[in-house]
């Protein structure tokens, strides 16, 4: 319950301050109260976070996911939706957006959270894809699933140009003072011969792969983009993804992190098969007796 809530049912503010001198209402955040005890389950725990992220506020991503019985989730960090910056209340995740459509928005068990399809969409830009997939399946499983509702959504979504994404990578590449990409990029691997990636950094041995959600959606190109990871990786190199439908910052972040952790162990020189010989370690020298 907010102070808000309170005010509204008519609750004096002296009332307040002396029920939580009293104990009666137990703090769970700014202006935010547990009544009686503040040993919550996890749907008290879900609505103090959106009544702490003011009006407006939608649980959203893995939260919404839990919510909805679309992906366990047993972490104490809860993803909330707001329209506006703010400084992140403790144990809570804001993510900004600066509009969403009424079908964007629904309630659970009383919940303000994001529909099936905005959670959806938002896992597909935070998450790895077999986390997305998991959940379409089980919205799939409970008859939720509405794929001309997503259709429609990810229509109304911007996307990421080839132009956005080129430049995130220009500023990831500068900020971590390597040499910038090659695009396009031909790498030869045993079993499939040639093989354009759309992003390759020679020295970090970093390969960058853009997914998108036309091109994803079916269980063949799925298995057929995790096998060609494996073999890219055979090869000695990292493969990482993003989706076009990314949050920029998000993007340049996961992007640069990747860029400053160098490869630790002997890798192979993409389209030999084989990795370099390690060196023979050479006997411990043997000391003198005399």
């Amino acid at each position: 319950m907010s102070r808000g809530q309170l005010r509204d049912l008519g609750v004096p503010r002296g009332a307040v301050e002396h029920w939580l001198a009293t104990g009666r209402l137990r703090p769970l955040h700014r202006g935010v109260y547990a009544l009686g005890h503040a040993s919550l389950r996890a749907e008290g725990r879900w609505m103090a976070a959106v009544l702490a992220c003011g009006p407006g506020a939608l649980l959203s991503h893995r939260s919404a996911a839990a919510i909805h019985d679309l992906l366990a989730y047993a972490s104490a960090t809860i993803h909330v939706t707001t329209p506006r910056s703010l400084r992140p209340p403790r144990g809570i995740r804001p993510h900004r957006a600066r509009s969403l459509d009424a079908r964007d928005v629904t309630s659970v068990r009383g919940i303000p959270a994001t529909s099936i399809s905005r959670t959806a969409l938002d896992l597909a830009a935070t998450e790895p894809t077999h986390r997305v997939e998991r959940v379409l399946g089980q919205a799939d499983r409970l008859q939720l699933y509405d794929q001309s509702a997503l259709s429609a959504l990810i229509a109304a979504v911007p996307m990421l140009t080839r132009s956005d994404l080129e430049s995130i990578l220009l500023e990831a590449a500068r900020a971590a003072g390597v040499v910038p990409p090659r695009s396009d990029h031909d790498i030869h691997l045993p079993r499939r011969g040639p093989t354009t990636v759309d992003f390759y950094f020679p020295a970090e041995r970093l390969v960058i792969e853009v997914d998108s959600w036309t091109h994803h959606r079916s269980r063949t190109s799925f298995e057929d983009d995790r096998a060609r990871d494996l073999e890219l990786m055979a090869e000695g190199l990292r493969v990482a993804r993003l989706t076009a439908r990314q949050d920029r910052r998000l993007a340049f972040s996961l992007v640069q992190r990747a860029l400053t952790r160098r490869p630790t162990t002997a890798t192979t020189t993409p389209g030999t098969g084989a990795a370099p010989a390690a060196r023979r370690a050479r006997p411990p020298r043997r000391e003198s007796t005399r």
